[in-house]
């Protein structure tokens, strides 16, 4: 789950249309945990190492972020098209 920012950030997204698809698609795609950060380089250092001995490595780690992103996508997209059709009906 990610923070309320991260699903409104999607939203906004959405609401450009294709375009707006285009950039979460894009951002999904682009998903790199070897350029992860953390706000503390002994954290970060941890994650890289956990990363590096994770079976499969960074390849393996990516695909895993990836699908939990896009399962993520696929649940806030049918929260969006439900918001949608309740304000279309209440026209």
């Amino acid at each position: 789950m990610l923070p309320p920012e991260a699903q409104k950030t999607f939203n906004n997204e959405l609401d450009k249309g294709k375009d707006g698809i285009r950039n979460v698609v894009e951002s999904l795609t682009s998903i790199n945990v070897e350029l992860a950060k953390a706000s503390r380089i002994e954290d970060e250092e941890l994650v890289q190492r956990q990363i590096m001995n994770a079976p499969g490595g960074t390849s393996a780690v990516n695909s895993s972020v990836k699908e939990s992103m896009r399962a993520w996508f696929q649940k806030e997209f049918k929260a969006y098209l439900q918001k949608l059709e309740r304000e279309m009906s209440s026209e």
